[in-house]
């Protein structure tokens, strides 16, 4: 048996990708671990600093490139890539502009202390 505490922070997220839709999941554990987590059947997994986390957000609301470990955002005509490089693959995750705003919003409140569920 395996048990999980809930997240003290929780938030989806959606871009598009070669098979349309994805939803994506923001996460912040009661241990206070940061995760940007990638996928449905088969979920990827990336932790996030809260430096990693404002750096992120600011790429996505200036639509500038950045490279954080195995994620990248690079400008695109209707918003951000943002490139999920894995083990075997990479993904490309398209935004648009108010998909690029509303997770630079998740990115920039899972570091507050009051934010909550």
């Amino acid at each position: 048996m395996r048990t999980r505490d809930l997240p003290t922070y929780y938030r989806t997220w959606t871009a598009q990708d070669d098979g349309g839709t994805s939803t994506g999941q923001l996460e912040r554990t009661p241990e206070g671990e940061f995760l940007l987590r990638l996928g449905c059947t088969r979920q990827y997994e990336f932790a996030l600093t809260p430096e990693d986390t404002s750096t992120l957000a600011a790429a996505l609301r200036a639509a500038t490139p950045v490279t954080l470990g195995p994620l990248s955002v690079a400008p695109a005509p209707q918003g951000v890539t943002l490139t999920a490089t894995l083990p075997t693959a990479t993904w490309p995750l398209h935004l648009s502009p108010r998909q690029c705003a509303d997770l630079a919003d998740h990115l920039t409140a899972i570091t507050s202390a009051d934010t909550q569920l």
